[in-house]
């Protein structure tokens, strides 16, 4: 029973973070960083550097979420898995974690790095 309820809860967790690439949110994130462009008044040699590190953010950031998404698929398997092992399960959460603490630094970064 509570290897069922562990289940079910570990498993909405997890695919509440499990998306299909979504074209919207490319869109969006390209839009965004125009708006940016433009609020900031930037000249022509600093929206070409801008672009760059924002092009830079986004391949580490798509690097990360496929770790994510695939350590998420992992827990999911742990989870299925007959002889679950409690102490695996806690370790793949825990990079959960910090794969994810990862992906909120590198946005911090660039965003600081937009400032200076």
């Amino acid at each position: 029973m509570k290897r069922i309820i562990i289940l079910i809860t570990l498993s909405g967790f997890l695919l509440g973070g499990f998306q299909l690439d979504n074209p919207q949110k490319f869109k969006s994130e390209v839009y965004r960083g125009e708006r940016v462009i433009e609020k900031m008044n930037l000249n022509e040699l600093q929206k070409e550097k801008f672009i760059l590190m924002r092009f830079d953010l986004l391949e580490k950031e798509i690097d990360l979420e496929a770790e994510l998404k695939l350590n998420r698929l992992n827990i999911l398997k742990t989870i299925k898995n007959d002889d679950f092992q409690k102490g695996k399960l806690l370790e793949l959460i825990s990079k959960d974690s910090k794969i994810r603490a990862q992906i909120l630094k590198l946005k911090a970064e660039f965003w600081l790095d937009v400032r200076n």
